[in-house]
């Protein structure tokens, strides 16, 4: 599928603005020295100066006022570059240079930031159209420090990648550092960078379709003060290119092998005196050098059948490679244009591609069904000739006997398909069919070929059919018949926040292929005579609350059906031993044992059988434990000395609270008391009636006596 893929596949052009700039601390973005100067002299005017400026660094035969499809735009040293941020840097100005560059690039279209990552005073941005945004996914960030040893991040490098269509892209943005001799320095944190970006999935740098560097490299010239700036007078570019450190490197291969960077040909971008055109004048009077650089290089496809393998970089055109004279900075900003190949893939062209080599390629199980058709078994000289004639088509591995069949493995699919073509022979003058074990691998792979049709559809929460009035949309087939006419991922309720905006008619043209007629806007008064001619409807009034909540419907009664009249009664009594502790209960079993069973035919008959049951006389109550046994009501026993009416507890002295002995309540003298009932355990059958126990002498400020009990029935 690979070495075929030029067969299902088709390329577009997509145009990509790169831009680098040193800001020096971004303290002067906003300055009124220079209100004059826009940032969009840099990244949207560009091609128009140099076009009235130098139009020899633009290519003819290009549309330049075709909108730009992805914006890159990094910064360096956006915040300042102390003790305190390079410990714990701030976020403040990558919100408002985001805010500022978004407003700034949608000034004649729309668009939207897809991700921003920053690094202490390292920043990178990528800002997309919004109907590419759909087709957009596996969105990563990732940065590098390389300043103190890797241990600060005043130096170092961030990337953001992505996947769009069937491309993936990869954008770095690095400082490295500075100084005239520190080129080692500056390749070492290269590959450093380099080497240690990882994505999610075990991702790198290397593994993009794309990858497109920019930043402050630092790389200087390697010439006198005075001749350089002598050659930028007469714009003797070649001159300074030839002693380029970046370049020398590059051509050793120490540094961006295989990137692509076209001419330098503008003058060097460091190091200017602010809000002037005049290089460096400081004590230091450092060299001019072109430190500000853009880079790209593009993954070479893999070698097609019967072709060449494809050029490095193929498919890049650079349209421009500039710098903006904006003051600001001590860094002119730089700017690079490219068009690069899209490849998109045909779905319907996939699938017949597919179908053509996984029928060449044979089941991922390469085992083949072997027997007679006679359905007969098979000797050993049968089977010695069934190998010699199965074993031509390649390499078996293993073989099986399962009842009348042999089963043969090969080590390919395609052996398995090479040795079913010996279907049919005659062996020993009987028919020998083979068949595949697999016979419907082709569907189980189509299947599967569905399943992972995926990137082909916009990533997005919603899609609508395809109306029958797009001619391009409605003659697709089934597994394309939806399509994004609203881009719901970018809706303002949308988890990305900065991706919050309305699509302009614009994009819903390219997305539906539809023009939006567009209605001159009504005059104010046309309004105030339409609001004046229609009436608005009233409101309609809420219902009203009523006083009470509505009753309770009472439960409805059970209905229970009434017991017989005249179905005879029973009672069950368990017959216990005299004095023992069990109590009376009812039995539990169907068939009861030692139970007494009386019965009773009507109510009166009921009542007569349990008074003869409760009776002294009963046979039964003998059986009883004494506390159950029925007594006859006797009168309480009474003390005559006893005094009718409760004792007066002895008054309190003054102080209740106080513990000392003059404090203690005078105790009352000793009194009889009546006797008390002795307790249950302690009663026979015999005296339960009459028998009493000495009294007990009462305790201080004592109860009442309590009369005896009597048990009755």
């Amino acid at each position: 599928m690979v070495e075929r893929h030029s067969d299902y596949t088709y390329s577009e052009k997509l145009r990509i603005s790169v831009g680098t700039w040193n800001v020096n601390g971004g303290k002067h973005f906003r300055s009124i020295a220079h209100k004059h100067e826009s940032i969009t002299d840099w990244l949207l005017d560009l091609p128009k100066l140099t076009r009235e400026s130098r139009p020899e660094l633009l290519r003819n035969n290009i549309n330049y006022d075709r909108p730009v499809d992805i914006y890159a735009i990094g910064f360096q040293e956006i915040i300042d570059l102390n003790a305190s941020n390079i410990m714990n840097a701030s976020t403040t100005n990558q919100r408002e240079w985001g805010k500022y560059l978004q407003d700034i690039i949608s000034r004649d279209h729309k668009y939207v930031l897809l991700t921003s990552i920053q690094l202490v005073g390292v920043c990178l941005y990528i800002f997309i159209r919004p109907k590419h945004a759909p087709f957009i996914r596996d969105v990563g960030v990732d940065s590098v420090k390389t300043g103190l040893g890797g241990a600060a991040g005043n130096k170092g490098g961030v990337a953001i990648r992505f996947v769009m269509h069937h491309n993936s892209f990869v954008f770095v943005c690095s400082h490295l550092s500075a100084g005239q001799s520190h080129m080692q320095a500056r390749n070492q944190e290269f590959h450093e960078i380099a080497q240690k970006l990882h994505f999610p999935m075990g991702r790198t740098i290397s593994s993009h379709d794309y990858i497109i560097w920019c930043g402050d490299l630092n790389y200087r010239i390697d010439m006198p003060n005075s001749e350089v700036r002598e050659a930028i007078k007469h714009g003797e570019y070649e001159t300074l290119m030839a002693e380029d450190q970046l370049l020398k490197q590059r051509n050793l291969g120490s540094v961006f092998k295989g990137f692509l960077e076209f001419p330098t040909n503008f003058a060097p971008t460091y190091k200017y005196d602010l809000f002037c055109n005049d290089y460096d004048t400081s004590e230091k009077n450092r060299i001019p050098a072109w430190t500000d650089r853009i880079l790209i290089r593009k993954k070479p496809w893999p070698k097609y059948i019967g072709e060449e393998s494809a050029e490095p970089n193929e498919g890049i055109t650079q349209m421009l490679y500039n710098r903006a004279e904006l003051k600001t900075s001590d860094h002119r900003p730089v700017l690079a244009l490219y068009d690069v190949e899209l490849i998109r893939v045909n779905s319907e062209r996939r699938f017949d591609v597919y179908d053509e080599v996984i029928s060449l390629q044979g089941p991922s199980d390469a085992t083949v069904v072997v027997f007679y058709s006679d359905n007969a078994g098979m000797d050993d000289e049968s089977f010695q000739n069934i190998i010699q004639v199965i074993g031509a088509s390649g390499n078996i591995i293993l073989v099986r006997f399962v009842e009348q069949s042999t089963l043969i493995t090969f080590s390919s699919g395609k052996e398995a398909l090479e040795a079913v073509k010996s279907d049919g022979l005659s062996i020993g003058g009987r028919e020998m069919r083979v068949t595949l074990k697999t016979g419907d691998w082709k569907q189980i792979l189509q299947r599967e070929m569905k399943l992972a049709d995926i990137c082909d559809e916009p990533v997005a929460d919603e899609a609508e059919e395809v109306e029958d009035d797009v001619p391009e949309l409605s003659s697709s087939t089934d597994r394309r018949s939806k399509f994004i006419k609203r881009l719901s991922l970018l809706r303002e309720d949308s988890n990305f926040p900065t991706m919050s905006f309305d699509v302009d008619d614009e994009d819903e043209e390219a997305v539906t292929g539809k023009s939006k007629s567009r209605e001159p806007s009504p005059r104010p008064e046309d309004n105030e005579n339409r609001q004046s001619s229609v009436k608005k409807p009233d409101k309609p009034k809420p219902p009203e609350r009523p006083a009470a909540p509505p009753a309770r419907p009472p439960p409805p009664a059970p209905n229970r059906p009434a017991p017989p009249v005249n179905r005879p009664t029973s009672v069950l009594m368990r017959n216990h031993p005299t004095g023992s502790k069990q109590t009376m209960q009812a039995s539990r079993i169907s068939q009861p044992v030692d139970v007494v069973h009386r019965h009773a035919s009507n109510p009166a008959e009921m009542k007569e059988l349990i008074n003869s049951l409760m009776s002294p006389t009963s046979p039964t109550s003998a059986n009883l434990p004494a506390p159950m046994q029925p007594q006859k009501p006797s009168p309480p026993a009474t003390d005559k000395s006893t005094p009718t009416t409760p004792p007066k507890p002895a008054p309190r002295s003054a102080s209740s609270n106080s513990l000392s002995e003059k404090a203690t309540p005078a105790v009352p003298p000793r009194r009889d008391v009546p006797p008390v009932a002795a307790p249950r355990n302690s009663m026979s059958p015999e005296d339960s009636s009459n028998k009493t126990v000495p009294p007990v002498p009462a305790r201080p400020n004592a109860p009442p006596a309590v009369p005896p009990r009597n048990f009755q029935s």
